[in-house]
């Protein structure tokens, strides 16, 4: 069964039975796909003497009762027929059948209409406006979300910066107000550097999801008819290549004789967290208890309120010789920890210093196009964790790795590892073409 898609006016049986054609019906588009047979009205009501139904468009003269005139009726259909078979084609690239639910999403963002209300929405109770401020249904979506420290702190972060936006746009910022084109002027404030610090378009992305998701939610409860997201885009986010030190310049970071005690300490805790792959934020929390029979046991801060799992690594010999030198610490910290900010300005001074400074190609996270740069202009904590993935990637299951690093086996993480190495290339070039 291949994947249609057509129009037509919906007879209604409470209509015209001798096929009046002064009577209006509900223009629908229909859509048929294995499994699936769908019927979506567009939201326009049409007379069959003013529908061509040979060319599925009205009569150019045709105007609905509230001004609608046949050019944006038209208009539509043809938005809706090539949404859906953009959506089409897509699935049939990933090799998937088309989704219901991802059909409607389509067709209600084009038409600007709204699906009904579930069940759920209508019972619940709607607190009236006027005693509750914007910032209250905020806090109480990430509430109910029981979002993660990170994630709270991220979508803290998101609302902040819109929050700002409207003060500077002078917008009193409620359900009514925040429109489409709000949302535009918004995604423009945070990327043309006029009014604040200009952020790379995933993080661009990022924010954006976190107001539609509170949005969605503010839907479902009731709170809200007005959905600003149903004709907004949102770009997805986008990665290169994962930027990782080898085996051997880790070793030599390692090995590295480095007179200045605050490099040192750097480099310590650099290479430790490249031999345990923890984030930064949970390396700071790391504690001498949290060593256990030569292994160190953590529960990743950005999952624990989501799905706790207990990260396990073994401690190799270069990691406990790291711990070794720190033993004499007072406090309980495994390890003498700098600033977070500090710590990655001072890993890009260790990398230049021992002449770690190799160019590598990266997406520039402002504009997303490829440049070449030093790697000691990139390096930071976060190298350290990829590193660790991507040098065990090649050799151990990404189950394994998960483990350890508190990624899914099934992570996007995981899937920016797979790339073809030079060395491979070579070797079939050598052995095919010459």
């Amino acid at each position: 069964m291949q994947n249609k898609v057509y129009f037509t006016l919906q007879r209604l049986t409470c209509g015209s039975k001798n096929g009046n054609s002064t009577v209006n019906y509900p223009l629908l588009a229909v859509v048929s796909c294995p499994g699936i047979r769908l019927k979506c009205r567009l939201g326009f009501d049409i007379s069959p003497s003013d529908w061509m139904g040979d060319v599925c468009q009205v009569q150019p003269f045709f105007v609905t009762d509230n001004g609608v005139n046949a050019n944006e009726v038209n208009t539509i259909i043809s938005q809706v027929r090539q949404t859906l078979s953009d959506y089409f084609s897509y699935c049939e690239s990933i090799r998937t059948n088309p989704q219901k639910a991802e059909i409607v999403k389509r067709i209600y963002r084009v038409t600007d209409r709204k699906p009904r209300a579930s069940k759920k929405a209508k019972e619940a109770k709607i607190k009236p406006v006027e005693t509750r401020s914007f910032l209250d249904y905020v806090n109480e979506h990430q509430a109910f979300k029981n979002f993660s420290y990170d994630r709270k702190k991220g979508y803290k972060s998101a609302f902040k910066h819109l929050f700002r936006f409207c003060k500077a746009y002078g917008i009193t910022a409620n359900f009514d107000t925040i429109t489409t084109q709000v949302l535009e002027n918004f995604r423009k404030y945070l990327t043309d550097g006029k009014h604040c610090k200009p952020v790379s378009k995933n993080t661009v992305s990022y924010i954006l999801t976190a107001v539609k998701s509170f949005w969605r939610y503010c839907i479902k409860m009731g709170y809200t008819n007005n959905n600003p997201f149903l004709r907004f885009e949102i770009e997805p986010e986008v990665y290169g290549q994962p930027i990782y030190i080898t085996k051997e310049e880790r070793d030599t970071l390692y090995y590295l004789h480095i007179p200045d005690e605050r490099l040192r300490k750097t480099r310590d805790i650099f290479v430790f967290q490249c031999l345990v792959g923890c984030r930064v934020g949970d390396l700071i929390r790391l504690k001498k208890d949290n060593v256990v029979n030569g292994v160190i046991e953590y529960i990743p801060r950005k999952t624990k309120d989501e799905r706790p799992v207990i990260a396990r690594v073994p401690l190799c010999p270069k990691a406990q010789s790291i711990i070794d030198r720190y033993t004499t610490v007072e406090d309980e910290k495994l390890l003498p920890f700098i600033s977070p900010q500090k710590y990655n300005d001072y890993i890009k001074e260790l990398f230049r210093f021992a002449h770690i400074t190799r160019t590598v190609t990266r997406l520039n996270p402002l504009t997303r196009q490829e440049e070449r740069v030093s790697i000691a202009d990139v390096a930071s904590s976060h190298m350290a964790r990829r590193t660790f993935i991507g040098i065990l990637h090649r050799k151990v299951k990404n189950e394994v790795i998960g483990s350890m690093s508190g990624h899914s086996a099934n992570s996007k993480a995981f899937s920016r590892y797979y790339h073809i190495e030079d060395d491979t290339k070579r070797d079939a070039v050598n052995t095919y073409l010459d």
